[in-house]
């Protein structure tokens, strides 16, 4: 699978802290990507401060669009600071990734049962 992600920031300077705490969140959710090799996912990632005069309060806003395989999901999270609406977000994304692959298995499982069911009343 090849991944790629884009950082854009909005009203904050993007140096490389916060590049790299954007990359060990997104590299963290890969392993929650139900996907084959020859899928792509793309991240796109918002990072910065919802406005310039405010100096204290939730002003700190992460937005995280990910598409793979055909599928979007979306986070939003403001916070007090940067790397911690960057926590929430991803926080928020994990979360649909995990109730997605679990909602395939369960759908994969529920039609096993009926054609288990199904064999075991021709005998």
């Amino acid at each position: 699978m090849k991944t790629t992600i884009n950082i854009k920031a909005t009203n904050v300077e993007l140096n490389n802290q916060i590049k790299s705490h954007v990359h060990s969140r997104i590299s963290s959710l890969e392993k929650f990507i139900d996907a084959t090799e020859e899928d792509e996912a793309l991240f796109e990632v918002e990072v910065g401060k919802t406005t310039t005069n405010q100096r204290s309060g939730k002003i700190f806003r992460t937005e995280i669009n990910l598409t793979v395989s055909g599928q979007f999901y979306r986070s939003e999270a403001k916070e007090e600071d940067l790397n911690t609406s960057t926590d929430a977000a991803s926080t928020e994304i994990e979360r649909q990734l995990r109730r997605s692959k679990e909602k395939k298995i369960d759908l994969f499982r529920r039609g096993t049962r009926k054609i288990k069911n199904i064999l075991r009343r021709r005998k």
